[in-house]
């Protein structure tokens, strides 16, 4: 059973959230504080995090920042904040969507259906680009023998650019693929923009003559590998 940890500080929120999900077959688990957050990933690790923005101990961007360090689990934001930088912040730091409150219970689960569906889109094949080493069926990435981390729609670039190696993916193509419902809208080709940037400064060395992802402007992208497979 798939389990998913709701954290929020307001209890009729968790509440009903967690009510519907269960009824939906999910196993859920609930904190009101950031604290009771780490203990639960840690002890628990939940294969989806449902993560509210503003937290009486902390934020849920420190949250996803420092979890990241264990847990490759998909994020699911929820904030009342009218501002995008939060949004923004949420997505370069981890996070793999947001919803903004009120929202129906309909599209919450939804949209864990397609986050948990992404999750399980790729077999175990492994990759090496060296310095680069990525073994796609435990998500886990290696650069320079050491392990780094990436949201699961980082993965999800990453893997498609490199299928298409040498190539250029439209960035319609990877928006259908990765983000599906309503794929050109302007928030979605926003994130689109901040997982490129967020997955560069994560695999590509300092000053790296081997590995690149290159922009094609107004197209889309391409993985770019001029050493030895």
């Amino acid at each position: 059973m798939t389990r998913i940890l709701l954290v929020d500080d307001d209890k009729d929120i968790l509440n009903i959230n967690s009510i519907y999900l269960e009824r939906e077959g999910y196993e859920c688990l609930l904190a009101e504080t950031a604290e009771q957050a780490y203990a639960l990933i840690e002890i628990e690790n939940p294969d989806l995090i449902v993560l509210d923005i503003l937290l009486p101990d902390g934020t849920g961007i420190d949250i996803c920042k420092k979890i990241r360090n264990y847990t490759i689990a998909p994020v699911i934001f929820l904030t009342s904040l009218l501002d995008d930088a939060p949004k923004t912040e949420a997505l370069q730091i981890g996070g793999d969507d947001y919803m903004t409150k009120p929202y129906k219970l309909a599209e919450l689960s939804a949209r864990i259906q397609a986050n948990i569906r992404r999750t399980k889109m790729h077999g175990s094949t492994m990759y090496e680009f060296p310095p680069l080493k990525i073994n796609v069926g435990t998500y886990r990435v290696f650069l320079h023998h050491k392990e780094i981390f990436l949201t699961q729609k980082e993965i999800q670039l990453l893997m498609i650019l490199i299928q298409h190696r040498g190539t250029t993916v439209t960035k319609e193509n990877l928006l259908e693929q990765i983000w599906g419902d309503d794929p050109l809208s302007e928030k979605n080709i926003n994130s689109l923009q901040v997982h490129v940037s967020s997955l560069r400064k994560k695999i590509i060395p300092d000053n790296s003559s081997v590995i690149g992802i290159k922009t094609i402007r107004n197209v889309g992208y391409c993985f770019e590998y001029e050493g030895r497979e």
